[in-house]
């Protein structure tokens, strides 16, 4: 049998399927799957079940005509017929119209899982860690050899190059690949990079699934470093791009992210160079026309202007201080003086006082005395017997008088007082006998038996 082109052969099996009546009018109940819209307007995307899955297309004709948005997850009814696309030899439903058919299974867990999480405050901004500007290393978590990966290299290369980058390939989908890159990042948490990135291609919502896993999406809360993630296109959401510090639409945008573009940082630093350059030129020729002005300036030619008046006015006051000074000095000693003269004076006075005081008693006393021994003495001439015995007894009486009299009078003198411990106050030259006189502060004179003192009042 002779060959045929594969065209030739897609060709045939196209025209099998446009002659089946049965093919060109059908209606499909599924969940969409994979879904990406085109910017043309035509709608791309798979409609699955449980058990299969085939892919689809609505053109824009079609499309803006729908009442509501399609999104992935949804359940629909779609009204279409079969063709095969001849250049990939995949069938495939052309789809004319649309109808909401309910939510799929993935997407309500999807979301009630989503609702649990913002609770729990996972989602916070508060929590985010800020992406480093310039990262000393990047580690790139995804499938090994996969474009995605690819992408994020050529795109760290092209705008930061001398950033290392290490890699850690991870299963990406599949049964329990979550589980796996929950322990590639624990262990590349605990080497410390500066930015991790976990990046995947675009897939349908079941093959992006592991992205949507509980214990995955609690593993990068918890980690330290700075996450970005970079999961599937630009329509594709997954939990963990709401747990990371960072999520890019795509793993190309998560790359730009992760580092700035060193071309630019270059081109801004030499317009900045040029414009501190001009600025510096600017401040050094004002600063050079502000330096002649002050050199030209009569101050400056004649400098010892600068301190003349000063001179002059330091000599001044250091003339008056000089004649207050003896002015002062001179004052104190006059007044000290004449404090002196006063305290002797009173002194003196208080003196001769007490003395006057005591020559009178002793004076009325011996008089009292004397006309007791005259009276006595008569009495003897009437009777000399009985005026021995009466002045004996007379004279034993006046001299124990007498002496109690003495007695009394050395008690009552200032001077005896104040060797007995007491003292005599005086404030401005006058004796003080009440405490209400003075007040705290109040500078007084104290005179003892053997001198004077000064003291303050407190």
């Amino acid at each position: 049998m002779k060959p045929i082109s594969v065209h030739a052969l897609n060709g045939y099996v196209k025209a099998l399927f446009d002659r089946d009546f049965h093919l060109q009018d059908v209606t499909v109940r599924g969940e969409i799957s994979n879904y990406r819209p085109h910017p043309s307007g035509h709608m791309y995307f798979t409609l699955k079940d449980e058990q299969a899955a085939v892919s689809a297309i609505m053109f824009a004709s079609y499309a803006k005509n729908l009442p509501f948005r399609a999104e992935n997850g949804m359940k629909v009814i779609a009204h279409c017929h079969v063709s095969v696309y001849e250049k990939t030899g995949v069938y495939q439903l052309y789809v004319d119209h649309l109808q909401e058919d309910g939510i799929g299974d993935l997407a309500i867990q999807y979301e009630k899982l989503k609702q649990k999480l913002l609770k729990e405050g996972l989602f916070d901004e508060a929590h985010k860690k800020p992406i480093p500007t310039f990262p000393k290393n990047i580690a790139v978590l995804s499938a090994k050899q996969s474009a995605a990966l690819q992408d994020v290299l050529r795109t760290i290369k092209q705008r930061f190059e001398s950033v290392p980058i290490y890699i850690f390939p991870i299963p990406v989908q599949g049964k329990d690949a979550y589980k796996h890159i929950i322990a590639t990042l624990r262990a590349v948490d605990k080497a410390r990079p500066s930015t991790i990135l976990l990046c995947r291609g675009g897939g349908s919502i079941e093959d992006l699934w592991n992205f949507n896993e509980e214990e995955l999406v609690r593993c990068i809360y918890q980690l330290n470093t700075p996450i970005i993630t970079g999961v599937g296109h630009e329509t594709d959401t997954t939990l963990v791009d709401f747990v990371s510090d960072l999520r890019a639409a795509t793993p190309t945008a998560a790359a730009v992210a992760a580092v700035p573009d060193a071309h630019e940082l270059r081109d801004n630093v030499y317009v900045k160079a040029n414009r501190l350059h001009t600025l510096m030129n600017y401040q050094l020729e004002n600063q050079k026309t502000a330096l002649h002005h002050i050199l030209d300036a009569y101050v400056f030619k004649n400098p010892q202007h600068l301190y003349e008046n000063e001179m002059l006015h330091l000599t001044h006051n250091r003339d008056a201080l000089d004649y207050l000074g003896q002015q002062f000095l001179t004052h104190e000693q006059e007044g000290l003086q004449k404090r002196k003269q006063k305290l002797t004076q009173l002194s003196h006075r208080f003196i001769s006082s007490n003395n006057k005081i005591v020559q009178d008693k002793k004076a009325s006393l011996h008089l009292q005395i004397t006309k007791q021994i005259s009276y006595e003495e008569g009495r003897v001439l009437r009777n000399r017997h009985e005026l021995d015995t009466l002045i004996q007894d007379s004279l034993k009486e006046q001299k124990h008088v007498f002496a109690s009299c003495v007695t009394k009078l050395d008690l009552v003198s200032p001077l005896k007082i104040l060797t007995r411990g007491y003292s005599i106050v005086l404030k401005d030259h006058q004796a003080i006998d009440k405490a209400s006189m003075l007040s705290a502060g109040d500078h007084v004179e104290l005179e003892f038996a053997d001198g004077k003192k000064k003291a303050v009042i407190e």
